[in-house]
């Protein structure tokens, strides 16, 4: 299911209706596996490469994938990336900045 919401996402960049039609195969990707922080994101970006507002829940989708998956470089980016475009550069900040968990050996 993901795979699939990842073709139609790529091809999302050409034809915004793929992006919808992605989003379809997220729901179902979501219900068989709801502990999943890729499927957040992936949703997140189906509505970013839109060029368009971004719904509230997506941005909150987008957030939890961050919870979720830490380690994950380019979620992070991401949400840092958000979070510029809300104005909030402080907050944004401090997922640049390494936490104490990361700095303890």
């Amino acid at each position: 299911m993901i795979l699939k919401a990842l073709a139609l996402l790529e091809q999302g960049r050409s034809n915004r209706a793929k992006n919808a039609e992605a989003r379809t195969w997220l729901v179902k990707a979501r219900r068989a596996d709801p502990n999943d922080p890729s499927v957040l994101y992936f949703n997140y970006l189906t509505y970013a490469q839109e060029g368009g507002g971004i719904p509230e829940q997506a941005v909150i989708g987008l957030e939890q994938s961050f919870r979720q998956a830490p380690y994950d470089d380019e979620v992070r980016l991401t949400v840092i990336a958000q979070l510029l475009s809300e104005k909030n550069g402080p907050v944004a900040l401090s997922f640049l900045l390494p936490t104490d968990r990361q700095c303890s050996r």
